[in-house]
């Protein structure tokens, strides 16, 4: 298991650092990155839901376009504002259409999907990202035929509307609700920006370390090691939180995962409540 000799001694709080670093840590936002690391590193699916989908909602203005615009160029993959563009995510049932133009939920196949002004989705498309987010595959239906394309996508929305379905809420692994900032607050966040403008290039140096990793791990698929342990600790992390879903609780895995992913070691009980540790704030949220 991982062969490749590491550059980081502890690579995810050492990229950590390095995430959306235009963007100050506050609020919610130093949890928020974290999982954003972490979802970078969810892809695979070996026999479960291993990507990783994130949900940023609340008060505009508070930087979660911006988290939003990071997470799409580091990954390569697919960024749509639906307040701009009255195009659909799943497309149509006419082929050729959908080779011509292929729609967000084809093109993002593999990808990281971030959706700005989620709310704005529309209900046909409702159901083909639920299948996405969950299957990764979608299919669409009519009266005389369906057409079905692989979407192992994960999604990372943003919303000045709270209220969204259940269904669609419940497949998000974290659900981030942003309020706006004091004045003092604001002063801060200020200051981030006017000296992030200064010293541009040693806050993006690393961009290029994060998705080295990134190409690192790719082919890469963390796999369990004594079941038993992991079984047993993945529960006492349910006993000790909110959980009250399957779904809601196997995001523990998931989170599991993408850091033996990162770590490009095994799933153990040791990796579980090492990750645990690190995003443990996720527990506090309401």
């Amino acid at each position: 298991v991982g062969k490749e000799k590491m550059l980081l001694k502890d690579p995810f709080e050492d990229l950590l650092q390095y995430v959306a670093p235009h963007v100050k840590d506050s609020g919610i936002i130093p949890l928020v990155k974290k999982i954003m690391l972490l979802q970078l590193f969810s892809d695979g699916d070996p026999g479960f839901r291993s990507r990783v989908h994130i949900a940023l909602l609340g008060d505009p203005g508070t930087g979660k376009t911006l988290l939003l615009q990071w997470q799409a160029n580091i990954s390569e993959g697919l960024y749509i504002s639906l307040r701009t563009t009255s195009a659909g995510l799943s497309g149509s049932l006419n082929p050729d259409d959908l080779e011509a133009s292929p729609p967000p939920l084809m093109a993002a196949n593999g990808k990281i999907l971030c959706i700005d002004e989620a709310d704005k989705i529309n209900n046909r498309d409702l159901d083909p990202l639920l299948s996405a987010m969950e299957e990764g595959r979608v299919i669409l239906t009519g009266a005389r035929m369906h057409i079905g394309y692989d979407s192992k996508v994960r999604v990372m929305i943003s919303s000045n509307r709270t209220k969204f379905r259940p269904e669609l809420l419940d497949r998000f692994d974290l659900i981030a609700t942003f309020r706006t900032p004091t004045k003092s607050e604001i002063k801060e966040i200020v200051g981030h920006v006017i000296e992030y403008t200064q010293n541009f290039e040693v806050y993006n140096k690393g961009d290029e370390l994060i998705k080295t990793y990134v190409k690192l791990s790719e082919k890469f698929i963390p796999r369990i090691k004594d079941i038993n342990k992991v079984k047993s600790a993945i529960g006492d992390i349910i006993e000790q939180t909110r959980e009250n879903s399957v779904r809601g609780s196997m995001k523990w895995l998931r989170f599991a995962y993408a850091y033996a992913k990162l770590n490009k070691t095994y799933i153990t009980d040791k990796v579980v409540y090492e990750v645990f540790d690190k995003i443990s704030e996720i527990t506090k949220m309401k």
